[in-house]
């Protein structure tokens, strides 16, 4: 036989709760890393200018990641300094001798326009090592 007709539509459900508006934001260094140089998303530079990137609106970082090629070896260290509008930032992450990876969760608050650079620093001379870092903003 033939199908019948629809009925009525069902009343809408409640609105589920709204998750958290997170973001990451990728670097790489591409080459190895030169001690106090600033990391982009595919470069190094010694000039911080040619790293930054700007925000297109108020968000918060919360926790950079960092991983090595090459452990820094020995009593060295590596250490990556999230800076904002040219200053360090109190999110930053350190890499001591036989460890490659690293990690720190922190809250930092920029506004519309600022800028975000990573610097590369080191204590000792360690193993040469490209980088890649990921790092968490909410919005």
């Amino acid at each position: 036989g033939a199908t019948g007709l629809i009925g009525p539509t069902g009343a809408t459900g409640q609105t589920g709760p709204t998750g958290p508006n997170a973001i990451q934001l990728f670097y790489n260094s591409t080459a190895n890393l030169t001690a106090n140089n600033f990391i982009g998303q595919s470069n190094t530079s010694a000039t911080e200018a040619f790293t930054q990137y700007i925000f297109d609106r108020a968000v918060t970082v919360t926790s950079i990641y960092v991983k090595l090629n090459v452990a820094p070896g020995g009593v060295t260290t590596r250490t990556f300094t999230v800076r904002k509008n040219g200053v360090a930032t109190t999110l930053v992450d350190t890499i001591s001798t036989t460890a490659t990876t690293g990690s720190l969760l922190s809250n930092v608050a920029f506004a519309q326009f600022d800028s975000i650079s990573i610097q590369a620093t080191v204590s000792g001379a360690p193993a040469a090592s490209a980088a890649q870092i990921t790092l968490v903003y909410t919005f």
